[in-house]
């Protein structure tokens, strides 16, 4: 178990991780991210990981009735 002043350093840690990543992300050239975009983006393709139109209709649906509930 985890004392408090443990979980306090642990949160501490954590939020420093958080803002450095973030800072790198930000300081990322725009090209790299693009570059990272297409090897997704041709991941995904290799793997076959694309949604069915089916799929896609589904779930567009259940949006649409959320939303009309929503303003109903």
């Amino acid at each position: 178990m985890m004392t408090m002043e443990e979980a306090k350093l642990f949160k501490e840690r954590w939020k420093l991780v958080n803002e450095k990543i973030n800072e790198e992300v930000r300081n990322t050239p725009i090209e790299a991210k693009l570059q990272q975009l297409a090897i997704m983006f041709d991941t995904g393709q290799v793997f076959d990981w694309t949604n069915s139109q089916t799929e896609i209709e589904i779930v567009r649906n259940r949006w649409q009735q959320l939303k009309d509930r929503i303003n109903a």
